[in-house]
């Protein structure tokens, strides 16, 4: 539940947010997205969730948000401005909102990513 409260909260957050939440090398919206991934990934074997029929809705519909603006025909809403330039992405954003207020958590922005990322050199 603790990868899933931190991606619902960042997904959340706004663009400057959700930005200081990774690495500066690295694509922050694909970050994001497959961050969820992995939660949803984690949600559909958990047994013992306890999620609810409400929370389960949510969690859905922002799924279908993303996958909506996912594959290879839409590059453009994973490009370094695109958390800021699409309204599909403040859609994502409202969305997230709704996920954590289904499940009662403050909307405050999440800790930064754990996650182990290696980045090229400044001298590459």
């Amino acid at each position: 539940m603790e990868r899933l409260n931190w991606s619902v909260l960042a997904l959340a957050q706004e663009a400057d947010i959700q930005e200081r939440l990774f690495p500066d090398f690295v694509a922050v919206a694909d970050e994001l997205a497959l961050a969820w991934e992995e939660v949803l990934e984690d949600v559909a074997s958990d047994d013992d969730a306890n999620i609810n029929f409400y929370q389960k809705g949510k969690i859905e519909a922002l799924d279908k948000l993303i996958v909506a603006i996912s594959g290879p025909e839409n590059l453009k809403f994973w490009d370094g401005d695109a958390l800021r330039q699409f309204p599909e992405w403040a859609e994502i954003r409202s969305a997230a909102s709704e996920v954590a207020q289904a499940f009662g958590w403050p909307i405050l922005p999440p800790p930064p990513s754990q996650d182990i990322y290696i980045g090229a050199s400044k001298d590459d």
